[in-house]
């Protein structure tokens, strides 16, 4: 008892001292902003009320710290003049930090411009032609090239009071939209009132991004210069509903497809799937979806169907198609079993001969070497078997409504050994080895990735030469002829170059980026003649993202025209682009009205 007694008032120290600890700590929570959840308290930290304008220091993203100060970097800036345009004065400008060359001078000599912190626009000057673009990234590489446009932007509005955003849908203004936009690093949020429209006032910062969103529509998102004229349009897409159940010609009910797939116009598709099927689709849908995507069903026993979105009722047929029983067998006449059979056909009755889009029923042959698959009555099929160790084989099959049959012979196939090596000569491990083939009315790909060697195999190549692709990660791609002989290997070797990154940002003349802008890029011929490198075999077309950026890795090191394209803007060139460490801007005008 009495060490116990000895001990309580160390016991009571310990705790007073606990408790001024965690007042302590308490009183600086007031003074340090996010330090603790509720922290950095009071100025600031509370959102803007819905339906009211944000004053300046009513900010969503909480009070607003001055970040430290970095150290000053300067961008290297090569400004190229369109082809044809006489030689002028040039400056670039970043915040208060000029750097200018005279007509006549080096136009590829870089300026050397300090970028001030905080600077969210550079302007560039040549001539009487001024564009503004957005300030390069802290981490961005190498030189920034302004490419300048063809055409001469028009006059730039003085900076006013700020601008009003307008909401709509294809119906007319959008009501209580919620707006939320971001300026010089700041978030603030409103409502547009009964015309759909909010007042967005001018601050220290000229560029916003706007983002919207409503009940019943996707968020629309938008830059915009506040300076411009007129009204930022945000047009949102309404959501509508889309229903339907499936059936068997005649009405009859019951059908349930194992798989739906949404196909976007120009886009992958997203499948659904259930393991007990689906008895209907009953959702909703974005109205630009629904005006040019398509929906395309699999019943099983039956071929699959796409049907566009805009055709759907309240029932949609799914025909039973006709059986096509496929044979497979060796150039003896042997039954090959375990082929794998594909029934490939348009995936639209109307679409042209070369559309990719196309639909398919799949099998492998039993003992005997059959298989029976499921195809439409309105349209060709054609037909492919593929065997392990040998040659792919293609079938045609003409439309009709009777029962159809196709014999196919799998030939010898040869086999090829390929090593990569890497820029270096070093064995390139997991790099892509693709050969692609025609075979009959079917291209038919063989893949393969490297060993810790740089070896893969590739199996099935038809007899004659095949072209031969690899890649791997930071390099290009690279081609190789294979001469493939009947059940025979050969070797091949691929040598890899280093890739380049091509860093594309296109924009307005005020500095707006430019989303859904078409870039076609031509290849110039190589001083030495050299045959060009192949490109990727599934790269599929460019196109700036959101924020008017593209960016396309591991292209070879050749020099590259690019044709810029956009409705609403007049279309322009950029001559002469090497992909490498360059930042590259380009910038669109406005057409004519």
């Amino acid at each position: 008892m009495a060490d116990r007694k000895r001990l309580r008032p160390g016991r009571l120290l310990v705790v007073a001292i606990l408790a001024l600890l965690i007042a302590f700590l308490l009183e600086l929570n007031r003074f340090l902003p996010g330090a603790w959840p509720g922290g950095g308290g009071s100025r600031g930290s509370r959102p803007t009320e819905v339906g009211a304008t944000p004053a300046p220091d009513r900010v969503v993203a909480g009070p607003r710290v001055p970040p430290p100060t970095p150290p000053e970097r300067r961008v290297a800036v090569v400004v190229t003049p369109p082809a044809g345009a006489p030689a002028a004065d040039v400056a670039v400008r970043f915040g208060d930090a000029v750097a200018s060359r005279a007509a006549g001078t080096d136009p590829s000599a870089p300026l050397e411009v300090p970028s001030a912190a905080g600077v969210d626009l550079f302007e560039v000057r040549a001539g009487t032609t001024r564009v503004w673009h957005g300030a390069p990234p802290s981490a961005s590489p190498g030189v920034v090239r302004v490419a300048l446009p063809a055409t001469a932007p028009g006059p730039r509005p003085a900076a006013g009071a700020g601008r009003e955003v307008a909401v709509r849908d294809d119906r007319g203004p959008v009501a209580g939209a919620q707006v939320r936009w971001v300026a010089g690093g700041r978030e603030f949020v409103g409502q547009a009132d009964a015309n759909g429209r909010l007042a967005l006032p001018r601050g220290d910062a000229p560029l916003v991004r706007v983002c919207v969103a409503s009940a019943d529509h996707a968020e629309g998102c938008a830059y915009a210069h506040l300076d411009a004229p007129g009204p930022i349009d945000v047009v949102l897409v309404r959501r509508v509903p889309v229903a339907t159940r499936f059936v068997a010609p005649g009405g009859q009910a019951g059908l349930r497809p194992a798989t739906l797939r949404l196909r976007p116009l120009g886009a992958p598709p997203r499948a659904l799937s259930r393991d007990e099927g689906f008895d209907a689709l009953d959702t909703a849908l974005p109205t630009d979806l629904v005006a040019t995507g398509r929906l395309e069903i699999e019943v099983p026993g039956r071929p699959p169907l796409s049907v566009a979105l805009t055709a759907l009722g309240p029932a949609t047929e799914v025909p039973a198609g006709r059986p096509l029983a496929v044979r497979v067998r060796d150039p003896r006449g042997a039954p090959v079993a375990g082929s794998r059979v594909e029934a490939r056909w348009a995936a639209d009755a109307g679409a042209e001969p070369a559309d990719p889009a196309h639909l398919a029923s799949h099998g492998v042959t039993d003992a005997e070497g059959a298989v029976v698959l499921p195809v439409p009555t309105d349209r060709e099929v054609v037909v492919v078997a593929e065997g392990e160790g040998r040659a792919p084989a293609t079938g045609r099959i003409a439309r009709g409504d009777a029962a159809a049959s196709a014999d196919l012979a799998l030939a010898p196939a040869g086999r090829a050994r390929v090593v990569v090596r890497d820029a270096d000569g070093r064995p390139a491990a997991a790099a892509r080895v693709v050969a692609v083939v025609r075979v009959g009315d079917a291209e038919v790909r063989r893949s393969a990735a490297t060993d810790a060697d740089g070896v893969a195999l590739l199996d099935g190549l038809p007899v004659g030469r095949v072209d031969v692709r690899a890649h791997a990660p930071g390099h290009a791609w690279s081609a190789v002829d294979v001469e493939a002989r009947a059940d025979a290997e050969v070797a091949a070797e691929v040598r890899l170059a280093r890739g380049a990154r091509l860093h594309l940002v296109v924009e307005d003349p005020d500095g707006v980026p430019l989303a859904g802008v078409a870039v076609r890029s031509v290849e110039r011929p190589d001083a030495t003649g050299a045959t060009p490198p192949p490109a990727d075999p599934d790269r599929g077309p460019w196109v700036t993202d959101a924020n008017g950026t593209l960016v396309v890795d591991d292209l070879p090191p050749r020099t590259l025209d690019l044709y810029l394209h956009r409705d609403g803007y007049v279309d322009e060139a950029v001559a002469e682009v090497t992909p490498g460490r360059t930042l590259l801007y380009a910038t669109l005008v406005p057409a004519p009205r």
